[in-house]
């Protein structure tokens, strides 16, 4: 992001001042700004407005950007309706602004104000206001049982809570209560600033009194991605053959591919009678197999080249309603993860953690991903967070492109044109503690 300078010393966060609905969701960047909402970025100055956007300008021109910003402001509340507007009526207010002056407008000479541009149609009403969807509960990575059977039969969050729009993009919240006083509030943000993007989810638990919520430690946060799902363009790679002495038989090529700490390896349990995982040589044309990195971490990837293969899934996927999420399939598939992490060759060498994909080939030009993840965990605490991708990081594919003997590969990215993800779907909770109550949300996100 840059050398950044905070003007003023700005008393907020997460423990202490009054809890409120921020209209900058990222924490990082909030405990940046001062008191004015305002950092300076290299040489340049932003000024963030709730209702208007972002205003900036080189520092040295500061003093212009004050005066084309009070100018604005200035007429806007004079004319502008959202002042008044009810919530419903602020958001598609926000939306509009978003559709109609998305981007970077110049105010004055020598300053600009940018403001999120909204997506396609974002402003029609079943767009605009998103209902949780409700899926079929997903396997939880917490080895203790009243966690995993609190999320799995979790309840959903209230129907009526919409995504919130404002000018920096979107919010999803949803509260969960102990009692009339304590509660725990979870949250998902997708917001551009201009000079940084940011994607995360994150949780507070806070106490009410003399009628507003303040920060309040729990015993216990747990921060869960069930799953994220992501579907890439990316055509289907030829493998002509794998090969092990006297372990595969012929025409064994649709079976799954494990890449792991730079070897491909396959599964020959059913010919050794018990749980294992050996290196095998693979014979690539194309050179390449798509490999999913979560943020800079080598993950374990399963590869499968054809769903219906696996044990237990012959008949299990509907191709024709594209139904891989659903109960009996997430389960093999977390499976087949699982049980490769936690077999003895692996547990090993640092596979402790429980956290990795598997890439399923849809069909010849285009691959789903679904990323498996860690649980985060804090105790005392009443703030837990993820950020999931910045302006830095996102959800790119690589490959993993064989070396010349066929036994090791070597990340790489992939070409540019079939690097971003088409379609994102997030599953994730948080659920906190006090004594031996457990209280929490689960939220699913698609975009």
């Amino acid at each position: 992001m840059g050398e950044t300078t905070s003007l003023y010393k700005k008393e907020k966060g997460k423990n202490n001042g009054v809890e409120e609905e921020d209209f900058i969701s990222d924490p990082l960047l909030g405990a940046l700004l001062n008191e004015k909402d305002e950092i300076i970025v290299n040489d340049t100055i932003y000024k963030f407005s709730r209702r208007k956007g972002i205003f900036f300008s080189h520092v040295k021109d500061s003093a212009s950007l004050f005066k084309a910003y009070d100018k604005m402001m200035k007429k806007d509340n004079k004319n502008s309706s959202l002042l008044k507007a009810a919530p419903v009526e602020l958001e598609y207010q926000y939306c509009q602004e978003r559709s109609v002056n998305g981007g970077v407008r110049r105010i004055s000479d020598e300053a600009f104000v940018y403001v999120a541009p909204a997506e396609l149609d974002a402003c029609e009403s079943n767009n605009l206001y998103v209902k949780p969807v409700t899926t079929p509960t997903t396997p939880q990575l917490s080895d203790e049982e009243k966690l995993y059977n609190l999320v799995n039969n979790m309840t959903a969050c209230d129907e009526s809570t919409p995504f919130m729009q404002n000018i920096l993009g979107r919010t999803f919240v949803c509260r969960n209560y102990f009692d009339n006083r304590r509660r725990i509030k979870t949250e998902f943000w997708s917001q551009d600033y201009f000079f940084y993007q940011s994607v995360g989810v994150q949780a507070k638990t806070q106490t009410k009194t003399l009628g507003v919520w303040w920060a309040s430690e729990s015993d216990e946060l747990v921060l869960g991605i069930n799953r994220i799902l992501l579907r890439y363009n990316l055509p289907q790679p030829e493998i002509n053959s794998y090969s092990h002495p006297n372990l595969f038989p012929p025409n064994s090529y649709q079976s799954p591919i494990y890449m792991w700490d730079g070897r491909f390896k396959v599964d020959v349990s059913t010919s050794t009678g018990g749980t294992y995982f050996v290196d095998t040589k693979l014979n690539l044309p194309d050179g390449a197999l798509p490999f999913f990195k979560f943020g800079e971490k080598e993950i374990l990837n399963i590869y499968i080249p054809r769903l219906n293969q696996i044990s237990g899934l012959e008949n299990g996927v509907s191709l024709s309603s594209k139904d891989i999420i659903n109960n009996r399939t997430i389960k093999q598939l977390y499976k087949m993860g699982i049980d490769f992490l936690n077999s003895p060759n692996v547990a090993n060498s640092g596979g402790a953690k429980k956290e990795f994909s598997v890439i399923y080939q849809y069909d010849y030009n285009r691959i789903e991903v679904i990323y498996f993840g860690e649980v985060y965990r804090k105790s005392n605490s009443n703030y837990i967070k993820k950020t999931l991708y910045n302006s830095g990081i996102n959800f790119e594919i690589s490959a993993a492109w064989g070396d010349v003997s066929g036994w090791s590969y070597n990340l790489k990215p992939v070409t540019k044109y079939f690097r971003n993800y088409t379609y994102f779907d997030l599953d994730f909770y948080a659920v906190a503690r006090r004594g031996s109550t457990w209280k929490g949300s689960r939220i699913v996100v698609k975009e």
